[in-house]
């Protein structure tokens, strides 16, 4: 009977503690109101999602920001050296804007037109950051920061030791300006 009772309660925990986890992530999320509309000037980021036939989201920097905010310092493998990233987790972002369980994988377009194809499964498992601020600067408008763009995708390497750098660095998108979901 004892034995029935901690089986119960370790397959509660398992199906309720962590939902919970990521109930209260997408709560934080869902609180946010997707734009409208937004004028064209001030659009720094589109998104396409292809895998649920949905009109392309525009966002602004105030709404990407409005989003709950993580942090992280790591090495930047471009310039080895340890900065403070800040901005959104990009894959309950894209879940928010209501992403289907068929998406495999987002195709990331920077303002250079440099495209890379990133699996979701990794960019959930590695918590890939959509970061508008590097060692607390806003990137937008950032002379010194220019060549990076409004807004660029972070990874913790020193969180996620086992990452293939060289393999992972291409996924660093800077001047991001469109993902397609497919």
């Amino acid at each position: 009977m004892q034995i029935c009772r901690i089986c119960c309660f370790l397959l509660f925990i398992a199906l309720f503690g962590c939902t919970q986890d990521n109930q209260s992530e997408d709560a934080g999320f869902a609180k946010v109101p997707l734009p409208s509309s937004v004028a064209a000037d001030n659009v720094v980021l589109e998104i396409l999602n292809n895998s649920g036939g949905n009109a392309p989201v525009l966002f602004d920097l105030p709404t990407i920001m409005a989003f709950p905010q993580t942090s992280f310092t790591g090495n930047d493998p471009w310039d080895h050296t340890a900065h403070k990233f800040t901005g959104v987790q990009l894959f309950p972002l894209l879940k928010r804007i209501g992403i289907q369980n068929t998406a495999t994988r987002v195709e990331v377009i920077a303002a250079n037109n440099y495209r890379i194809t990133i699996g979701l499964e990794d960019m959930q498992r590695y918590n890939y950051l959509l970061s508008y601020s590097m060692d607390n600067v806003l990137l937008q408008g950032n002379p010194d920061l220019k060549k990076r763009g409004s807004l660029m995708i972070a990874i913790n390497f020193d969180k996620y030791k086992n990452l293939d750098t060289e393999l992972y660095k291409n996924h660093l998108v800077w001047q991001v300006k469109t993902i397609i979901v497919r």
